[in-house]
């Protein structure tokens, strides 16, 4: 985290920094997904393909639908889930009186959705994108989600016990 706050320009607006960090020509985090997914996993391609095809569905799939979707099946799968869950890229919901198999799996990593939303699929040549589409409907809804998101991670902390330990003094 020290790291991305270290390259904000503090005299460029928030859209500025995401147009020169994300958008520009030779834009210094416009390869970071490639990068992380590869410094955190093995066969990280197998890893990707999972969240690409959450990052096509919101609401989220059971692990059934993952199957199906990817071939991916057994002890494999269940690795890549479980490192993606442990990792916060994803969470497992639970449906009310449903059995552990039908759980939902959902992207729920800020950075990963906002790649699959804005950077992979944008073809455009524009240093400016994020400032010229602020007010465009994909980022008032990617906008929307990510604050519903946030909300439930604020929910979970504040649920758990903080309780800090005592330190000698």
């Amino acid at each position: 985290m020290p790291f991305y706050l270290s390259i904000l320009n503090t005299a460029d607006s928030l859209a500025q920094n995401i147009d020169r960090l994300f958008f520009s020509e030779g834009a210094q985090l416009k390869m970071e997904f490639d990068e992380l997914y590869n410094a955190l996993f093995t066969n990280a391609d197998t890893y990707i393909s999972v969240v690409r095809l959450l990052s096509e569905n919101k609401s989220g799939m059971t692990r059934e639908d993952i199957v199906k979707a990817t071939g991916l099946e057994g002890a494999f799968l269940s690795k890549i889930l479980k490192n993606l869950e442990r990792c916060d890229f994803i969470t497992r919901l639970s449906q009310y009186g449903s059995k552990v198999r039908n759980n939902i799996f959902r992207l729920t990593d800020f950075y990963t959705l906002f790649y699959y939303k804005f950077i992979e699929s944008n073809n455009t040549k524009d240093d400016r994108w994020w400032s010229n589409n602020m007010g465009a409907r994909s980022v008032s809804a990617w906008m929307g989600l990510s604050f519903e998101l946030l909300l439930s991670v604020f929910h979970k902390i504040r649920n758990q016990d903080c309780v800090l330990p005592r330190t000698k003094p």
